[in-house]
């Protein structure tokens, strides 16, 4: 009779355990909310982001960055794979620009969208919808900066001759 309610309780702490993990895993899993992928396309560089970097809307977690690779059919262009919350109102005025955080310097997309079209298709099965990437304010920086010590080349060159 002992080794019976040996093995019953061994067998109950075995299922909570198991349930126990399940629910564990079902807790930290990001599919809790329905949710739409959005394909970025840059022409430019993505230095800093990294599969698995933050989505912002407006200030506002909105979702993952799934995937980063090369288009095949034209090599120039970088496709951004995201993954972000379904009641989000993209368009096709909203503008997706890779931003950083603070002094880490960790890459983020900035999703901002006037709101002056109307939503973008939301159709299973159809391709996710594509919207362009801008250039970050650390580019626009580093090409203004080149920009400016052109001119100072120029204009030194000029002073000396």
């Amino acid at each position: 009779m002992e080794n019976r309610a040996h093995a019953f309780a061994a067998g109950l702490f075995t299922l909570l355990l198991g349930a126990a993990v399940v629910f564990s895993l079902w807790w930290f899993s990001d599919h809790r909310e329905s949710t739409r992928e959005v394909l970025l396309v840059s022409t430019g560089s993505v230095n800093g982001l990294n599969p698995q970097a933050n989505v912002r809307y407006r200030g506002i977690l909105a979702g993952k960055v799934i995937s980063i690779r090369l288009d095949p059919t034209n090599p120039q262009d970088l496709l951004v794979l995201v993954r972000i919350r379904a009641d989000l109102p993209i368009t096709a005025a909203t503008r997706a620009k890779l931003a950083s955080q603070g002094v880490t310097g960790i890459a983020f997309i900035a999703l901002d969208d006037p709101g002056t079209k109307p939503a973008l298709s939301t159709d299973k099965g159809a391709p996710p919808p594509r919207l362009r990437l801008e250039r970050g304010t650390v580019e626009e920086l580093a090409d203004v900066g080149m920009q400016t010590l052109q001119r100072l080349r120029s204009l030194s060159d000029r002073l000396l001759d």
